[in-house]
């Protein structure tokens, strides 16, 4: 695997060390395995050297040197190490830097570099339940298989208020799993006796295949864009929360309500002031009609059976004058889909002659 282009090491501000390699390249790696190299450090010179620091540029990096005093045409082991259980990083990109010198000035740069391959798979990465009706939303699944030497186990789903999950029991062989039932999945702390330290000698075919969670979209959800991120739960260190991206547009009762704000006034009390024209992809009624206001009257009326329907728009008789300010609230219904739509209106009753 190739490492940075610039794998050139500096020249020395002191001349007479050199390494025994440019570079350390890991390659392709698993996490639990032992991850550690090591590179010779040799005294070129005609004089004693000594290296004062070893630093590294990334915290999965750890450097030691053997011999920091180093006589004329010695060398020392530059012992290089991969820390990763820990870290979430899927690609190491650093160096080891030893310094030496009064002021401490750099005499080598060390690249490292490293690919570390996932302990378990996602598929897919992301949910795109598309386009939504409310009341029908269907249901994806997730498989999450394991990839690594350790066994992963899969502990939990963390979801947000959109999303619903359920997960299945892990399946060491056909990967079709046992369901542990349909409720939303928390995050459950793990029982010690199903804790596993795991160890890079396990073999993957003894390993856990392969785990399911099913998701949905939560009945709570508002209409309109959803966008956002559930996360898997395991006991992998490196990346105990693994998200996965869900996307989904919410659609409720499909029509269109024309004016979307009423306006009228001054008028006298009893008069009519306006009206909503609601027309319907398909099978659309209005089932009510309210207001904020005791001052209006509202009036339903089929016009076209299933397609349109118009709500008129009135002042009470003994309508109190002033200015109106408040919401209609209209009772939809398409098919078996039940939804309420708040339109404003903004208006004056005026004052008797």
């Amino acid at each position: 695997m190739a490492c940075n282009e610039d794998t050139a090491l500096k020249e020395t501000a002191q001349p007479g060390i050199s390494l025994s390699a440019e570079e350390l390249d890991f390659g392709e790696v698993w996490a639990d395995e032992e991850l550690k190299k090591t590179v010779q450090v040799t005294n070129t010179g005609k004089t004693a050297l000594a290296v004062d620091a070893v630093q590294a540029t990334c915290r999965c990096i750890k450097a030691s040197l053997s011999q920091t005093a180093l006589p004329a045409g010695e060398s020392a082991d530059l012992t290089v190490e991969l820390l990763l259980e820990d870290y979430s990083v899927d690609d190491v990109r650093g160096k080891v830097i030893l310094r030496g010198g009064v002021p401490p000035n750099d005499m080598k740069e060390l690249p490292i570099c490293a690919k570390i391959r996932p302990e378990f798979t996602v598929e897919p990465p992301k949910l795109d339940f598309g386009k939504v009706k409310r009341g029908r939303f269907p249901v994806q699944s997730l498989v999450i298989r394991q990839a690594g030497h350790q066994e992963m186990v899969l502990q939990g789903v963390e979801t947000p208020k959109e999303l619903i999950a359920s997960m299945t029991a892990p399946d060491s062989g056909s990967g079709a799993g046992k369901k542990e039932g349909e409720e939303p999945v928390a995050a459950p702390a793990k029982p010690e006796h199903e804790k596993s330290a795991g160890s890079p000698n396990t073999s993957p075919s003894n390993a856990l295949k392969s785990s399911i969670v099913q998701v949905t979209i939560s009945p709570e959800a508002p209409n309109g864009k959803v966008n956002t991120r559930l996360f898997l739960l395991t006991d992998v260190k490196r990346k105990p929360k693994c998200p996965v991206r869900v996307t989904a547009e919410i659609v409720g009762v499909e029509c269109t309500i024309t004016p979307r704000v009423v306006v009228f006034g001054p008028d006298q009390p009893g008069a009519t002031v306006g009206a909503l024209d609601v027309v319907g992809v398909q099978d659309i009624q209005v089932l009510d009609a309210s207001s904020t206001t005791p001052d209006l009257v509202l009036g339903i009326e089929e016009v076209e059976p299933g397609k349109r329907c118009r709500v008129a728009v009135a002042l009470r008789k003994d309508a109190a004058p002033g200015d109106k300010v408040g919401r209609i609230h209209l009772t939809l219904k398409e098919g078996a889909l039940v939804e309420t739509r708040d339109i404003p209106f903004y208006g004056t009753v005026a004052a008797e002659q």
